[in-house]
């Protein structure tokens, strides 16, 4: 119950908040998806022109949740088991506290759901932007 909560806040607050992740964050995390961005591509039924679009922005659809997870997948940060890694705070952007709060935040979903990691970033994403008043 109190996950579903959690989640329905998560969601909400990832919706309304106006952020922009900053450009050295955002240059970083590019790299990591365009490391893999081509082995994932048809895993995440998606097209580069539509990942080109999310990385301008960090404005991650829906409809890119497994493209995500394979980049995850990939780039080893989620091990064989679905659990997120200490790799991730190689990263700029990401901190002991903020990897704990996502990954919290995503424990009720099934490890092998892309939903997973899809929320894992929007929550990531949200942690890390700045507002753009």
């Amino acid at each position: 119950m109190w996950n579903t909560i959690a989640l329905s806040i998560l969601l909400l607050s990832s919706t309304v908040f106006s952020g922009k992740v900053p450009s050295d964050i955002s240059e970083d995390w590019t790299k990591s998806v365009n490391k893999v961005k081509m082995e994932c591509l048809e895993q995440g039924n998606t097209t580069v022109e539509a990942v080109d679009a999310m990385l301008a922005t960090w404005d991650i659809p829906e409809s890119l949740n497994c493209f995500m997870t394979c980049v995850f997948e990939k780039n080893g940060f989620v091990d064989k088991d679905g659990n997120f890694t200490e790799v991730l705070l190689q990263h700029k952007g990401v901190t002991q506290e903020n990897l704990r709060k996502c990954e919290n935040a995503v424990e009720a979903y099934n490890k092998e759901s892309c939903n997973r990691v899809y929320y894992f970033c929007t929550c990531m994403i949200s942690s890390v932007s700045i507002s753009n008043v």
